[in-house]
């Protein structure tokens, strides 16, 4: 695309500019030098969000390439883990970066293992024709394990690596690879394979994002949002054998308690769906014209009040009841709002108002109505998340940003260059007052001071 631009260029200035020959042949072969350096010297290496070309020198490894793709290491063995976080820094005044380590490709987030007294940070990551689970030891970064299986998801504008962060639960790990592997392995074992089941023939166009959800004897995962013939599924979270599947279209899968009923909520680019856990039967399902939002939005705003949405079709809530003489429950749209488009971010509900990403833009809706209150600064299409009475903002650049949830007007308190990226689309995981994100080939622990304070 650029090399034909550019040569478009050099003949409009050697035939059509009007220069003099001498100005035109010494800008012209200047040019044709330019774009010969530039198509030898470089190479395209993926596109951000809006398509913006990223590229690289040629011949410069990408991330996870010069680690090594897997072993069995003993968790207590050969590599052992510190039994708590790092120091806490007295009267910190500025965000403190702890430690910084080198990671391989990929999007997924970070799983902490051990609930409050977690030590161990679990993430997926892509090494060479590896893709890898691994755990990370809170404290000072150093790896504890990996498990490597052959697998490789990359697209020039989805990237290179898995992007659906762990769930650890009871000891076990699970995770939801890009190109439909899930896994389940013994934390506490050095990452052993308990067993592994392949979710769909092929491959997402932007890969599986949506973590696996755990319900009872059960984990569950569902395709990616728009990807067609890939059922709803739920395993014995043990032994990994196949208990339900329904027919319902990919999604995000969230557990959660609707008009007094738990049931699994199933939030996709052109609809949404509620089943029960144990059986996956369907309650109530919505639909509309898809949209082209990569993770779907999900809020619970109240009983029975539901936000779904992302990208150019916005956002809608819905209200969901129980119908006692269909036996079920239905579903009514509320309001629509086109000024909240969020392409990868949640959507977060603090005291009435809500807090999301407009295509790259923060935004606050008043949660009843949906009207705008105000907009904010512009984050790329980066992820958000609460914390406490503040939200952090994780930008496409790789900033972090905090922001108080204030309905009547924006106030950024804190950013700062967290890690190095373009492509900032990884979950942070925020255990206040420590915050752990990943950029392009690293991953960063950083200590943020007292928010109350800012």
């Amino acid at each position: 695309m650029y090399g034909v631009g550019g040569i478009g260029l050099v003949l409009w200035l050697l035939l059509a500019s009007g220069l003099a020959t001498g100005l035109r042949l010494a800008g012209g072969g200047g040019l044709l030098g330019t774009i010969a350096v530039f198509a030898l010297g470089v190479e395209l290496r993926g596109m951000t969000m809006d398509g913006v070309p990223l590229i690289a020198w040629r011949g410069t490894p990408e991330a996870g390439a010069q680690l090594p793709g897997g072993r069995l290491d003993i968790w207590s063995g050969q590599r052992s883990r510190s039994s708590r976080w790092p120091e806490q820094s007295a009267d910190l005044q500025q965000p403190r970066r702890h430690w910084r380590q080198e990671v391989g490709a990929g999007f997924a987030g970070f799983a902490l293992a051990g609930g409050e007294a977690a030590t161990v940070a679990i993430t997926q990551e892509q090494r060479r024709s590896y893709e890898c689970i691994v755990a990370y030891d809170l404290r000072t970064g150093s790896e504890i394990w990996v498990y490597a299986d052959s697998a490789r998801f990359a697209t020039l504008r989805a990237g290179v690596g898995p992007r659906s962060t762990p769930v650890v639960d009871g000891g076990l790990v699970y995770a939801l690879g890009a190109s439909g592997w899930l896994r389940c392995l013994a934390g506490g074992d050095g990452g052993r394979l308990v067993w592994r089941r392949r979710i769909g023939a092929r491959a997402a166009t932007w890969g599986l994002w949506a973590s696996p959800v755990i319900v009872d004897d059960l984990v569950i995962v569902a395709g990616a949002p728009g990807q067609q013939g890939v059922p709803l599924s739920a395993f014995d979270r043990r032994s990994g054998e196949p208990r339900w599947q329904v027919e319902a279209g990919g999604g995000v899968p969230i557990l959660a308690t609707v008009a007094g009923v738990r049931q699994l909520i199933l939030s996709g680019v052109d609809g949404a769906s509620g089943h029960l856990t144990p059986t996956g039967m369907t309650l109530w399902r919505t639909s509309w014209p898809e949209s082209d939002g990569v993770l779907p939005a999900f809020e619970h705003l109240q009983d029975g009040s539901l936000l779904f949405g992302g990208g150019r079709g916005g956002v809608r809530v819905i209200d969901v009841q129980a119908h006692v003489g269909a036996g079920g429950m239905i579903a009514a749209l509320l309001w629509r709002a086109l000024h909240l488009r969020p392409t990868l971010s949640a959507v977060v509900q603090v005291d009435g108002f809500l807090y999301g990403l407009d295509d790259g833009r923060l935004v606050c809706l008043d949660a009843t109505t949906g009207f705008r209150r105000w907009q904010g600064a512009r984050y790329g299409h980066g992820r958000l998340r609460r914390a406490g009475r503040h939200l952090l903002v994780q930008s496409e650049d790789g900033d972090i940003a905090v922001v108080a949830c204030d309905s009547a007007q924006f106030r950024q308190l804190l950013r700062f260059q967290a890690v190095d990226t373009r492509r900032g689309w990884a979950l942070p995981t925020v255990h206040l007052p420590w915050v752990l994100t990943r950029g392009t080939g690293e991953a960063a622990l950083w200590e943020l001071p007292e928010l109350d304070d800012l």
